[in-house]
């Protein structure tokens, strides 16, 4: 069995629930930037799927990728291929298309420039590095319900995976854009952590600036944003 990080077993873990939850038989699974293949070769292994596709624009990974599959021994059940985020696949090829590893900017960018993929129903696992908001905005806005998000903290950074299938999402406000609004609903402790640890970083700021006297525009939002993070811990 291939050993994941934290953060690469719960997007593993998100994907292959989502592959059991799809009423089509032999799901195949995409895994979008795969790197060195790691959650390609777990999404394998788990049995969920009749097959992986693993897709990443960089050789040298692409070459690394191969290796780690072969000596795996799932060459048959992985195929690898290169290109720019989802342009390898064509359209209802693969069921559930993980994409992790990048900023929101960017992979709002790839689900933009993927739209013949995603119009044949894919389902999406997706953990931004940054920017979640940008990613939430754009899968309720384009036929993307947000099923739900779990938040995991992995070397001591916050990261969340986001589970998402093609229906009418419900608008969201700015603060469930920023924040989730299955993380604001469930409250699991990664989430209250992370919120806590935003708050006591805010607070500070805050502090700092009125000792200074300055930015008062900038403090005044700062305040607002710390009255939204408090109240997301007492709701």
């Amino acid at each position: 069995m291939t050993r994941l990080t934290a953060r690469m077993q719960t997007i593993a873990d998100a994907a292959i629930a989502l592959g059991k939850e799809l009423s089509k038989q032999d799901p195949v699974a995409a895994d979008i930037g795969c790197d060195h293949a790691f959650v390609s070769i777990a999404l394998a292994e788990s049995g969920t799927f009749a097959g992986v596709i693993a897709c990443d624009i960089v050789p040298g990974p692409l070459q690394i990728a191969r290796s780690n599959i072969a000596s795996a021994g799932l060459s048959d059940t992985i195929s690898v291929r290169m290109g720019d985020g989802l342009s390898p696949l064509a359209p209802k090829e693969a069921d559930v298309a993980v994409i992790a590893g990048m900023g929101g900017h960017l992979m709002e960018e790839i689900l933009g420039n993927g739209s013949d993929v995603l119009a044949g129903g894919i389902g999406l696992i997706l953990s931004p590095q940054s920017e979640p908001e940008r990613v939430r905005y754009y899968l309720t806005q384009n036929g993307y319900e947000i099923r739900r998000e779990r938040m995991i903290e992995d070397n001591h950074k916050f990261y969340t995976v986001i589970t998402a299938t093609t229906g009418e999402g419900a608008p969201l406000t700015e603060v469930e854009a920023r924040f989730g609004r299955d993380n604001i609903m469930r409250k699991d402790p990664v989430f209250l952590k992370y919120v806590g640890d935003l708050i006591r970083k805010n607070r500070k700021i805050c502090d700092g600036l009125a000792r200074q006297g300055e930015g008062h525009e900038r403090l005044a939002e700062l305040e607002r944003e710390y009255e939204e993070m408090r109240k997301i811990i007492e709701i």
